[in-house]
């Protein structure tokens, strides 16, 4: 299946996963707002594993993703802001996969600020390596 994104369409010269990942985020937004957060939740997992392994900070197969976050942010790879969006994406992806939960109104909220950590993609963390 072809996806493509407006708003995510940059990453792709970084790898397609990401944003295949963003783009049906982006199409289940309407119709399925919680397959749309845990497709926002593994975009968000998938970026940080990305800048872990750019800044040689590999995870290891089985580290959680929230250990991967806290050490991005404890070793100032991202910001604070960055990791708190994270963080939120996170929580929320769980909450969709294990609740159900999930809304337009907070769907949309997510999926309009996963574009800064995703811009953060576009810098040098994605670029070398």
């Amino acid at each position: 299946m072809d996806v493509r994104s407006d708003n995510f369409g940059f990453l792709a010269q970084y790898d397609a996963q990401l944003v295949r990942h963003a783009a049906l985020a982006e199409r289940y937004f309407a119709e399925d707002p919680s397959t749309s957060l845990i497709k926002l939740r593994q975009f968000s997992e998938l970026l940080a594993q990305q800048v872990a392994a750019r800044t040689a900070r590999l995870p290891d197969a089985d580290e959680k993703a929230v250990d991967v976050l806290r050490r991005l942010s404890a070793d100032w790879i991202i910001s604070r802001d960055v990791a708190d969006l994270f963080h939120q994406l996170r929580i929320a992806g769980n909450r969709a996969v294990h609740d159900g939960a999930g809304g337009h109104r907070a769907d949309a909220g997510h999926l309009v600020s996963s574009v800064r950590p995703g811009e953060m993609g576009n810098g040098p963390y994605l670029r070398h390596g």
